[in-house]
């Protein structure tokens, strides 16, 4: 299958995160080994051996031609989920429950976003999604007069925010009970102005309701340390450490290779370790290279300066991100 190569590659980045046991999740799933997804997805068998083993970024062209060979979405690879309630991959094995302290819930309080508001109403309890912020340790919602949130004031409820991690079998849920109360003074609705909880519904929201916390806990699902997300082996990459003025020597000894020698140019870590960026003796062209087991390096004495990582040269005329 012919390979991607040439060309500049898109110099906007996808975050690292957990992308990598997505996709070795997702992959395992499918009972894919790694050089069956290089080849559905027309990479380096390298280049998927760095996406799995490496916490560094992933290339956005990349991720999209991983998320197409994996029948996933690229939101799905970066942590979202597809259009469907999440719970329906399989548990980890054996899966753990945890309290999380109360310092710790109120970090994944903080940075705002939906939660869901949960309150008795005439017909029943209710549970309803709301734009939320926190501020001065209250819980604050923007709602419009007569509406389901906006008959909270004055009433106990509870406030749940979670995470879900379909890929890696984990997750976490953080629950807040208290008594809400309309906002109604000036100076307050001023200040919560300045940090307005946006509604994605739209319209006319004028009501800010604050729940003013007398518990929060929470509990997370985790992994057993060191445990893959599909309950296999996990499988480490190339192990490698280089600097600046180093070369790189690819023996050919897989079918269809050429040995070929480059010049390391720059680093993509501060540790030294893969990928580089390399200019070939043959051609003089650099590339983003992720070296397989047939290579390794020839170290050369180096100044201090020579050996800090040097800048990104994605932009290198002649940049080709599928190099072998």
């Amino acid at each position: 299958m012919k390979r991607a190569g040439g060309g500049t590659a898109d110099p906007r980045r996808a975050q690292p995160g957990d992308i990598g046991r997505r996709v070795a999740g997702r992959r395992q799933l499918l009972g894919l080994s790694r050089r069956d997804l290089a080849d559905r997805a027309g990479i380096a068998p390298e280049y998927v051996d760095y996406v799995e083993s490496s916490s560094g970024a992933v290339d956005t062209a990349v991720l999209t031609r991983l998320a197409a060979a994996l029948g996933a979405s690229a939101g799905e690879l970066l942590g979202g989920a597809p259009e469907v309630p999440p719970g329906h991959a399989p548990s980890a094995a054996p899966p753990g429950l945890e309290d999380l302290p109360e310092e710790e819930c109120w970090a994944k309080l903080v940075p705002g976003g939906i939660g869901r508001i949960a309150l008795s109403t005439g017909s029943g309890p209710v549970v309803m999604p709301v734009n939320y912020r926190i501020h001065d340790g209250t819980v604050v919602y923007r709602t419009g007069t007569g509406s389901t949130p906006a008959s909270a004031a004055g009433n106990r409820v509870a406030f749940e925010v979670d995470h879900i991690d379909e890929v890696l079998r984990g997750g976490w849920s953080v629950l807040v009970s208290g008594l809400a109360v309309r906002v109604d003074d000036p100076e307050a609705v001023d200040t919560h102005r300045q940090g307005d909880p946006d509604p994605r519904a739209g319209g006319e929201r004028d009501v800010w309701i604050g729940i003013a916390p007398s518990a929060v806990t929470g509990r997370t699902i985790t992994l057993p340390s060191g445990a893959p997300p599909g309950g296999g082996p996990e499988r480490s990459g190339v192990e490698m450490q280089a600097a600046v003025g180093d070369h790189i020597i690819i023996e050919g000894t897989r079918p269809g290779t050429t040995r070929r020698e480059g010049e390391i140019v720059a680093l993509h870590h501060t540790d030294g370790s893969p990928p580089y960026d390399v200019r070939w003796s043959d051609t003089g062209h650099v590339a983003v290279v992720v070296p397989g087991p047939d290579a390794h390096v020839r170290h050369y004495p180096h100044s201090g300066a020579e050996e800090a990582t040097a800048p990104d040269t994605r932009k290198s005329k002649g940049f080709h991100l599928f190099a072998n």
